[in-house]
C-alpha cells in the first residue's frame, strides 16, 4: 500500500501521478507494492515472483538541498533512481556492466572489441558477438548506469525517471531470464 502525504503542491501532484504510473505497470493487485510519496520524493517497492526468480523493483525521488546562506538561495537537488534486485540465479554466474574507463582496462580483449567506451562488460557467461552487442544496446537504450550479477542475485540501476514502464519491466524480466538460463 501507498501511503500519501497530500499538498497542494505541483511537485506534489507531478510525483502523486508518476506512482500512478508505476501502478498502471505493476497491478498493486498482482504484486506486493508498499511505499510513500509527498512533495519531497517517493519510495516505492514493488515484489513479485516469476519463474523461479524473486523481483524487487525500487523505485527512489529524493530532494535535498545545498548551498545557500546570507546572500545565496539554498539549491534543491532532485535525485531520482530505479534499483531492480533480482534473487534466484546459480552461484556461478557472473555479469558486471557500467560505464568506467577504468573498468575498461580488464575487459577481455575479444569482448573490448564489442564494447565501445566508455562501457565496460566482463561476465563468465559465454555470449555471441550479436548477443553482446543485442545486450549493449538494450543497456544504452533503457538508460542502464550499471548492471551487476554476483553471488545469485543481479541489481541494476537507472538514474532516469521513466515513462515506459511496462516496456522497461518487460525488458528487464526477459533479460533475467537469459542470464538465469544461459550456461557457462
Amino acid at each position: 500500500m501507498i501511503e500519501y502525504e497530500f499538498s497542494e503542491s505541483s511537485i506534489f501532484t507531478a510525483n502523486k501521478e508518476y506512482i500512478e504510473s508505476i501502478l498502471i505497470a505493476f497491478d498493486p493487485e498482482q504484486y506486493k507494492t508498499e511505499g510513500y510519496c509527498s512533495s519531497y520524493g517517493y519510495e516505492v517497492t514493488i515484489c513479485y515472483e516469476k519463474l523461479n526468480l524473486i523481483y524487487t523493483f525500487r523505485f527512489k525521488k529524493t530532494q535535498s538541498t545545498q548551498g545557500g546562506g546570507l546572500f545565496f538561495h539554498p539549491i534543491a537537488i532532485d535525485s531520482s533512481q530505479l534499483e531492480l534486485i533480482v534473487a534466484g540465479f546459480d552461484t556461478k554466474n557472473k555479469i558486471n556492466f557500467g560505464k568506467s574507463r577504468f573498468g575498461r582496462l580488464f575487459m577481455n580483449s575479444k569482448i573490448k572489441s564489442i564494447v565501445s567506451a566508455p562501457f565496460y562488460y566482463q561476465t563468465n557467461l559465454h555470449f555471441e558477438k550479436a548477443a553482446i552487442k543485442s545486450q549493449l544496446n538494450l543497456f544504452k537504450e533503457h538508460f542502464i548506469d550499471s548492471l551487476k550479477l554476483k553471488t545469485g542475485k543481479m541489481k541494476c540501476k537507472i538514474y532516469l525517471v521513466r515513462s515506459d514502464l511496462l516496456q522497461l519491466r518487460t525488458t528487464l524480466e526477459t533479460m533475467a531470464q537469459i542470464y538465469a538460463t544461459h550456461r557457462q
